[in-house]
């Protein structure tokens, strides 16, 4: 049986059902054939309907993984530069993975970023405060020097 669709308002065809998907119709587009009265909608036709796989229920794109690229730069800057670079660089692959439709891995190297980040964050942590630890130490000990006479 061949079929005629409206697109557009524009009548095409005749169809036949295996043809029907080649055209990309949805479930609401019309269709008519002899001996259906009028036109009705794809998905009530039960043959098209059938024989159609209709490509609107397409997944939804997930959002984009945090990149991390910002607190990367500023823990590269200020506190451990090697943690910070291994950061960005995971954090600029992010957005190319995902442009390519590549989710998990995009989420991978977000979370690796983020692993760096927070590894660079305590370990410059850790060297400001033993920096103050030997400046408090240094100053204390000059003073005590000074004080008895060395």
């Amino acid at each position: 049986m061949n079929y005629f669709i409206m697109v557009n308002g524009v009548q095409q065809g005749p169809f036949s059902v295996n043809e029907l998907s080649a055209q990309g119709i949805t479930p609401q587009t019309p269709v008519w054939c002899e001996g259906i009265p009028a036109w009705k909608l794809a998905q009530e036709v039960p043959e098209v309907a059938a024989a159609v796989q209709f490509t609107s229920h397409i997944a939804p794109k997930p959002l984009m993984p945090k990149t991390y690229v910002t607190e990367s730069v500023l823990i590269m800057i200020l506190l451990c530069m090697p943690f910070g670079v291994i950061g960005l660089i995971n954090g600029l692959e992010v957005s190319n993975l995902y442009a390519s439709g590549n989710y998990d891995e995009a989420q991978r190297k977000s979370d690796e970023a983020k692993k760096w980040c927070k590894w660079g964050l305590i370990a410059g942590v850790i060297y400001v405060i033993v920096v103050i630890i030997c400046v408090i130490a240094v100053t204390g000990f000059s003073f005590w020097a000074a004080m008895n006479g060395y």
